[in-house]
């Protein structure tokens, strides 16, 4: 798998993806995930034409990336105007997700949730993405009423608790927390920003010591809206040449800054976001000297 992190061959920008009413969630998060090396080549040997009726998850995967990553750039946008159509897709996923449905308003976090993700909460003393991570994994001291229950003693007694991961994955998805409960029940949005970079050493948060646990960041999932129940979902994703794309439903738009990761206005140099939900990265396998300079965006997502 480790050959498989790096991008092997030439490979180009996906197209676009189809909306069928309201599923821009569902295409922003498939769209960082279809452009994370280890996710791409892994699906792509052997490529299986659909030769039953009988549905298979995996062999559908690799049909989508051939179709969009295989075949000639120029010939997959005169052949899918209106965006590359996910049809076999789109008809099994209420198989596996009750609640899906062309034209039912959802959201991008719920489209992922069957991916291991981390959810990093946004609060007023969080200003990085390491200092939201850091609170994560923070220790909690259990006292009082809220004392560690024994289930040998059946005592409850003063505990610490605390997280670490013992197996990294290949590709980590960080959740941005930012939607939440507010006075009478209603969901409101977070808009705090918040600072990441283009590389996120997580060694600090592993059950052992590791110096190279270090991932790259390849895509954000952005939330333009002020609500929970209102809103379009776009992503921004690292394309094999390096440049960052826009990714709009269809609508696909280099960013301006190269080699930089984008901000919610794609003419503005980055910094830190009040829109991404979603931190979608991938692992280097390498140690890293220095981190890049922090980028502005409010993500809902970032992958790594």
């Amino acid at each position: 798998m480790e050959n498989l992190l790096q991008w092997r061959g030439e490979f180009g920008l996906g197209p676009g993806l189809h909306n069928y009413g309201k599923t821009c969630y569902v295409n922003a998060v498939l769209e960082c995930l279809l452009h994370l090396p280890p996710v791409v080549q892994s699906l792509l040997p052997p490529y299986q034409p659909a030769l039953t009726t009988q549905f298979s998850p995996q062999d559908c995967l690799s049909r989508i990336v051939h179709d969009i990553h295989v075949n000639d750039s120029t010939k997959r946008r005169k052949t899918w105007p209106n965006g590359y159509r996910m049809d076999e897709l789109h008809s099994h996923l209420a198989d596996v997700w009750l609640s899906f449905g062309a034209g039912r308003q959802e959201d991008a976090h719920e489209s992922s949730k069957v991916f291991l993700d981390i959810d990093i909460p946004v609060t007023p003393d969080v200003v990085t993405v390491e200092d939201s991570l850091r609170r994560a994994f923070g220790t909690t001291a259990l006292t009082g009423d809220n004392s560690y229950e024994c289930t040998y003693c059946n005592r409850r007694c003063p505990a610490v608790r605390t997280s670490a991961i013992a197996e990294w994955p290949h590709a980590l998805v960080l959740r941005v927390l930012r939607f939440a409960v507010g006075e009478k029940r209603t969901i409101k949005k977070n808009g705090q920003p918040i600072q990441y970079t283009s590389e996120l050493n997580m060694s600090e948060f592993a059950t052992v010591d590791h110096a190279d646990i270090v991932y790259e960041l390849r895509g954000v999932v952005l939330h333009l809206g002020s609500s929970l129940t209102s809103g379009h979902y776009i992503a921004y994703v690292l394309a094999p040449s390096g440049r960052w794309f826009s990714m709009d439903d269809q609508l696909s738009r280099q960013h301006i800054q190269r080699n930089t990761a984008p901000n919610a206005a794609p003419n503005v140099a980055p910094s830190v976001s009040r829109k991404a939900t979603r931190i979608i990265a991938r692992n280097m396998a390498v140690p890293s000297t220095a981190l890049k300079a922090p980028h502005n965006l409010v993500p809902n997502t970032l992958t790594l």
